[in-house]
């Protein structure tokens, strides 16, 4: 749902989806998105073609989200189009399948903050005139931060390309794992503003082009449904425990089928009485390769023939 934004169709669809596979829990998140929480495995395929929407990107370390405010066209207190620049953010960035850190981003129609931009890792805040501030590296979960100003620029194009540039150095630049107010504040927003706002280095154009290949091999991760990558990746996990008996009796099948010689008697080293009251193979003569005997784990024939041997625990054979 780009910008948060959704048609009444496209809400009927997920309705129906959540009623057709008894989806057991619907959530509205704080990212402006619909959760349909609890779906089976194996009917995950099913129910993005139902919905026939994007995937909304609520997992991994890469571009989560953007949040806006109703914007101009139905707040008297809005100064720009926040909602048609959080959906223009949204089908741009959302290529950003891989960074250090989750990445959350935020418009806002006024100086009011109700989207929250002000508390994200990127920020655009209209001020009036076609004017947005942006402001960068701010945090609103278990580490609150509010965001540095990091420059004042005109139209959503400039936006736009800010927006590139300071995303696409941070995921270079930034170690994993590490978001992007604490790189900001290891490397210092006066850094950043020379990268990204004045290009100092020279890399911008450099930043440009990698935004765009992103943009241009980006892959909708709801579309594997359609093509799976493996024959099972939507199949129904198997538990641990069902899986440890399975193999269990697959062992113990195993073991009774194993073919033994008949009335064999099995000489045990250092003098061990016979299991057998049947009478003992001549001992070898081969000299032993080890004088440890550990637990004795099963019989194994002496590659010279003429006796019984056993296979100690450090794998060792002794006659």
């Amino acid at each position: 749902m780009a910008g948060g934004i959704c048609t009444p169709a496209e809400l009927m669809r997920i309705a129906q989806a959540a009623v057709k596979y008894n989806v057991p829990l619907v959530k509205m998140t704080g990212g402006q998105r619909i959760d349909l929480v609890g779906v089976k495995k194996e009917d995950l395929p099913g129910i993005w073609r139902d919905i026939g929407m994007p995937a909304g990107h609520a997992w991994g370390k890469s571009y989560r989200t953007r949040k806006s405010c109703i914007g101009i066209d139905y707040c008297r207190f809005g100064l720009g189009d926040s909602m048609g620049l959080a959906q223009r953010i949204e089908r741009t960035f959302r290529a950003f399948s891989d960074s250090p850190g989750k990445m959350k981003l935020g418009t806002a129609g006024c100086p009011r903050n109700c989207s929250e931009a002000l508390i994200k890792d990127f920020g655009a805040v209209a001020i009036g005139d076609d004017k947005w501030k942006i402001v960068v590296g701010g945090a609103g979960g278990s580490h609150v931060r509010k965001a540095d100003l990091l420059c004042t620029v005109d139209g959503e194009d400039a936006v736009m390309q800010i927006a590139g540039r300071f995303m696409q150095f941070y995921r270079e630049d930034a170690k994993f794992k590490e978001r992007s107010y604490t790189w900001l504040e290891r490397i210092r927003v006066a850094r950043v503003r020379a990268v990204v706002v004045e290009d100092s280095e020279g890399w911008g154009e450099r930043f440009d082009a990698e935004v765009t290949a992103a943009i241009a091999a980006y892959r909708d991760p709801w579309k594997d449904g359609e093509t799976p990558k493996t024959e099972n990746q939507f199949a129904s996990l198997i538990t641990v425990e069902h899986e440890w008996r399975l193999r269990r009796s697959r062992t113990r099948s195993a073991r009774s089928s194993r073919s033994r010689p008949a009335k064999a008697a099995i000489s045990m080293c250092a003098g061990r009485r016979s299991r057998s009251s049947a009478p003992a193979r001549t001992r070898c003569s081969r000299p032993r390769r080890s004088a440890h005997i550990g637990r004795v784990r099963s019989p194994t024939a002496c590659s010279a023939g003429q006796c019984w041997s056993v296979r100690c625990t450090i794998g060792a054979l002794t006659c």
